[in-house]
């Protein structure tokens, strides 16, 4: 006589945050830069599963000539920045508008790197100019392309700091600035949760060479064609420069 022992189910091991670098694109002096960056930290914090790393490039400036030899002074440098890229599941970029376009120290943390690009949404919050930085915005979006990244079509964009919303008569609910301002990354949130072998190896399909120029990512998680509302307390400051 033999009896069925049933076999436990083992535990679901829990799934690991989503790890957002948040770039910081300006390095001018009085820029304005941080305080958005971390205005969108802050917001995007708030989301369960997701942890943030705040890359300020003012702060990690790295070597303004391109070399395959660096020395120990910029290998140093790149040590700031580099594994932190690489650990990132997306990434946030914050960027002003310099000349219809986005700042130099931003392209040459991009040229800096390659495979820490790879298979990864990029998303933008931009500020500055009349257009609240959609042309630096819209020059980056090959750039990324270029190193196999894929933009995130839903962007924050202001053209000037909004005053608090209680002072326009706004009010919105707790969390609902997090759950918008946030947005760039939130269409993504699907692939990056997904195995290996399922949508996150589509989109992953799409960018890297050599893949299959039919896959397409699953309708389902396809950006939404919208800018995100900006009355939930955009960073404000009389006497910094809104275009840095």
């Amino acid at each position: 006589m033999t009896t069925d022992t049933a076999i436990p189910t083992p535990p679901t091991p829990p799934t690991p945050p989503i790890r957002l670098a948040v770039i910081v694109g300006s390095t001018r002096e009085g820029r304005f830069g941080p305080k958005v960056a971390g205005w969108f930290a802050d917001h995007a914090g708030l989301r369960g599963g997701m942890s943030v790393d705040v890359i300020d490039l003012a702060e990690t400036p790295l070597p303004a000539a391109l070399t395959h030899r660096p020395g120990p002074e910029d290998a140093e440098a790149l040590g700031a920045v580099t594994p932190r890229l690489a650990a990132a599941d997306a990434f946030a970029v914050v960027t002003p508008e310099y000349n219809h376009s986005y700042p130099a120290a931003l392209k040459n943390a991009i040229d800096w790197h390659y495979t820490q690009w790879q298979a990864k949404p990029v998303g933008f919050v931009s500020y500055g100019g009349i257009s609240g930085g959609l042309r630096a915005v819209e020059h980056l979006r090959p750039v990324f392309a270029e190193v196999h990244a894929v933009t995130v079509r839903a962007a924050d964009r202001r053209a000037d700091p909004l005053p608090p919303p209680e002072r326009r008569g706004l009010r919105r609910e707790p969390g609902a600035a997090a759950r918008g301002h946030a947005g760039p990354v939130g269409p993504f949130r699907a692939l990056l949760d997904a195995p290996p072998n399922s949508s996150r190896q589509s989109l992953h399909r799409i960018i890297v060479p050599g893949g299959n120029s039919k896959s397409h990512t699953p309708s389902r998680v396809k950006p939404a064609l919208r800018h995100t509302p900006f009355d939930a307390g955009w960073p404000t400051d009389g006497n910094a420069c809104r275009y840095r």
